[in-house]
């Protein structure tokens, strides 16, 4: 669990946004491969209301760039996200859509593990992984 003190840093931070160090934090998280799952959940977030408005793609462009996510990779998971919103909706991209976005993720270099807890997956972790192809 976190600790007493994490909570007061919390509580904090969003009592106070402008006492976050947003580069330290970007920084650290670009290191690891929850990057992807980040960057994919502020993709759900912005398509949340169906669809991408300018100022939202020209953010993500640049959470992207933070974060260390190459074109590619950003094509390939704004793709998925696509795919599940499109899904969800009962409309589907293609039959195929599943394993081609599976493909286009593995090709970019985007971890599918990863990509299996994001846009609140975290809750219906099976359910993800089906759509990714994997076991869970």
């Amino acid at each position: 669990g976190i600790s007493g003190l994490g909570i007061g840093r919390i509580l904090a931070a969003a009592e106070d946004p402008s006492a976050i160090d947003f580069p330290a934090v970007f920084g650290r998280i670009a290191r690891t491969d929850l990057r992807f799952a980040l960057f994919a959940d502020l993709i759900f977030m912005a398509y949340a209301d169906g669809m991408l408005a300018p100022p939202e793609l020209s953010e993500i462009h640049v959470i992207a760039a933070r974060l260390g996510i190459s074109p590619d990779q950003m094509k390939a998971v704004s793709r998925y996200v696509a795919g599940v919103f499109a899904e969800q909706s009962g409309n589907p991209p293609r039959a195929d859509w599943r394993a081609e976005s599976a493909n286009a993720l593995t090709e970019a270099g985007v971890p599918l593990s990863v990509m299996a807890i994001a846009g609140g997956a975290a809750a219906k972790p099976s359910r993800s992984a089906r759509i990714l192809g994997l076991r869970w």
